[in-house]
C-alpha cells in the first residue's frame, strides 16, 4: 500500500438506490429519454465502461465500520480512489443512502490513503494493522449509463443505470441497479421520479450497495 496520496476532496452523496430485472433495461432506457434533460445537456445519455477494485480488512474492520473503500477507473483511463462513509442509515428498506465521501486521484488500482480527513468516522483507518492488512476483496465491471435530469428546484438528478458483475473468489454475482443522485435536489425529488419511472419499469428498493454485494458474496464463499 502506498501513502503518499494527498488529501481528497470532502463532499456529500445522497443518492437512491433500485434493482430492476435485466430484461428491463431496454424499457428503463427508453424511459429514461422521455426525462426532461438538465439545462446544460441535451436530452441523451453517457456511455462509460467502469472498472472498480474494492478494499478491505481479512477480518472486514471498514464495513464493520460503515466505510467503503474502492479504486474506479473510468472510461478516460484514470484511476480516482474514493471512501465512502455512512452518514445515516439506509431508509429502513427504502433504498435511500446518505453518505460522505472523499475522492482523490490516484496513478495505479492500488490504496494510496496518504493523510485522511480528520473526524469524519474514520478511526479505523489510522489503526495501523488495518492499513497494514488492506487487500482488494472484489472487483466490480460494469456498463454506466448517465442521464442528467432536470430537478424541481433548478438543481439536477443524475440518473446512473449499471448493468454488470461482481466477482469475488472466483464466484461473481450480476448487478444491475439504478441509482438516483441529488445534485442541488431535495431528497423528495429522487423519490418523485422513481415513481414516475415505476410506472412503465418494475423497479424496487435496494437497501445494498455494491460493496453489501461483494460482502455477501464472500460470505457465501466462506
Amino acid at each position: 500500500m502506498d501513502s503518499t496520496q494527498a488529501s481528497g476532496v470532502i463532499q456529500r452523496e445522497r443518492e437512491l438506490k433500485l434493482g430492476f430485472h435485466p430484461e428491463d433495461l431496454a424499457l428503463l432506457e427508453a424511459s429514461a429519454l422521455i426525462l426532461p434533460a438538465s439545462r446544460e445537456e441535451e436530452p441523451g445519455s453517457e456511455l462509460h465502461h467502469l472498472e472498480s477494485v474494492y478494499f478491505d480488512t481479512p477480518d472486514f474492520d471498514l464495513a464493520r465500520h460503515g466505510l467503503e473503500l474502492r479504486v474506479r477507473r473510468d472510461g478516460t483511463g484514470d484511476w480516482v480512489q474514493t471512501l465512502k462513509i455512512r452518514r445515516s442509515g439506509k431508509g429502513q428498506g427504502s433504498g435511500w443512502f446518505d453518505r460522505t465521501e472523499c475522492e482523490s486521484t490516484v496513478d495505479r488500482p492500488a490504496v494510496q490513503l496518504g493523510d485522511l480527513p480528520k473526524g469524519h468516522g474514520v478511526g479505523i483507518l489510522h489503526r495501523k494493522r488495518v492499513r497494514q492488512s488492506l487487500r482488494a476483496v472484489f472487483v466490480t465491471e460494469v456498463e454506466r449509463r448517465v442521464y442528467h435530469v432536470a430537478g424541481r428546484n433548478g438543481g439536477e438528478v443524475e440518473m446512473a443505470i449499471d448493468v454488470g458483475k461482481l466477482s469475488a473468489d472466483r464466484r461473481s454475482t450480476p448487478v444491475c441497479q439504478l441509482e438516483l443522485e441529488a445534485k442541488g435536489e431535495a431528497p423528495e425529488t429522487l423519490f418523485q421520479l422513481a415513481e414516475a419511472l415505476a410506472e412503465s419499469v418494475d423497479l424496487r428498493p435496494e437497501t445494498r450497495g455494491k460493496a453489501d454485494l461483494g460482502d455477501e458474496l464472500l460470505c457465501d464463499a466462506v
